[in-house]
């Protein structure tokens, strides 16, 4: 499903760059869907913003901007994971360091 949702979004570009955005938007939507689905969030975070560009382009500014309300809250939840993988890093580590002692 990755493989698939990787080329859709690359169908999606390639759509762009000929000069068909219609046709875009649909492999693009797609895309998002199944990145969400596999939990990929960098991966439908980029493909959003495409799709945003996409949408602006063809005067849809406002499922534009939704497009770009989700690319925040996908990098905000990125965050987060992050810092908790480094809490339970460091947590992890102190207990190493309490065991050497």
């Amino acid at each position: 499903r990755l493989a698939e949702a990787h080329a859709l979004a690359g169908l999606g570009e390639l759509a762009v760059t000929t000069g068909e955005p219609g046709d875009a938007i649909g492999r693009l939507r797609k895309a998002v869907t199944l990145f969400r689905q596999m939990r990929a969030p960098l991966f439908e975070a980029h493909t959003l913003m495409i799709l945003s560009e996409v949408l602006r382009a063809l005067g849809d500014a406002s499922a534009a901007d939704r497009a770009l309300t989700r690319v925040h809250e996908l990098a905000e939840e990125v965050d987060e994971r992050a810092a908790q993988r480094l809490r339970d890093d460091m947590a992890s580590a102190a207990g190493l360091v309490e065991g050497i002692g």
